[in-house]
């Protein structure tokens, strides 16, 4: 008998073990894209390459990928599928590696443009203009200030 081990760990797992619901449990963290996205690679690798992708397998591959984000996943799949890697004989072990070089590099690559060009501006706000006062004794729309009454009268003419 193969002895398996815990991904995670490294623990020998004794006996047979049913993954089903950890591998459940992996996937409901996940959205109802992104496991769409998962299923749908797995069964296309098994399909293409004739592995036999088991549970076990499965399980491995869903907790070397937990801490990956949502997005990311789907970025690296769809280019998977698009691409037909598992036609060209790319399993499981490959589309992982890949996931997690990218979330590596994506990390490094972030942290050094941060480094040459610091943080983003922040935000300000943009002052918005108060409406033009009406002067009371006269009742016009133009300011109490003569000098902006003359300057608005010479551009009207």
């Amino acid at each position: 008998m193969k002895h398996q081990f815990c991904p995670v760990c490294n623990h020998q797992l004794t006996g047979s073990f049913d993954y089903t619901l950890k591998i459940r449990t992996l996937l409901a963290a996940r959205s109802d894209r992104t496991q769409k996205l998962i299923r749908q690679v797995i069964t296309a690798i098994q399909k293409e390459n004739r592995d036999d992708i088991t549970k076990y397998t499965s399980y491995i591959f869903l907790q070397r990928i937990h801490h990956i984000e949502d997005a990311k996943i789907r970025m690296v799949i769809s280019q998977f599928i698009h691409e037909q890697y598992a036609k060209k004989m790319y399993g499981l072990k490959y589309l992982t590696g890949w996931m997690l070089n990218l979330n590596t590099v994506f990390e490094k690559k972030k942290a050094v443009e941060k480094k040459i060009y610091g943080n983003p501006p922040l935000k300000r706000k943009v002052k918005e203009y108060e409406p033009i006062k009406t002067n009371a004794k006269s009742g016009s729309a133009h300011s109490d200030t003569p000098a902006l009454d003359r300057l608005r009268s010479s551009k009207s003419a």
